[in-house]
């Protein structure tokens, strides 16, 4: 029964994940190779940016994950924490302004 139950873990894990890399990359390695048959001069050029377009794509990553996880850990300003007893304060006063009327 643990074995059955472990192939069904690993084959709801994988999936048609395998399927997907195997047509998109096929699908790449077909695009370069029409692209190099008929346009080469164009496809050459892609060629050489790409590496420039992944460490563009790599650094922005790396710049939103250090972004997200700076605003998690820093605590809020001041004045937003004023703001918020503020807010807090007038909410209060309303609804024991809108009791006391009833």
């Amino acid at each position: 029964m643990c074995l059955c139950s472990d192939v069904n873990k690993i084959r709801e894990g994988i999936g048609d994940k395998i399927a997907n890399f195997l047509q998109w990359t096929s699908a790449f390695v077909s695009g370069i190779v029409i692209g190099l048959v008929w346009g080469w001069k164009l496809a050459l050029v892609i060629v050489a940016v790409s590496p420039l377009l992944v460490l563009c794509g790599g650094l922005m990553t790396y710049v939103s994950t250090f972004l997200c996880i700076s605003a998690v850990i820093l605590p809020p300003p001041k004045n937003m924490q004023l703001r918020r007893q503020y807010i807090y304060i007038s909410l209060y006063s309303q609804q024991s302004a809108t009791n006391t009327k009833q």
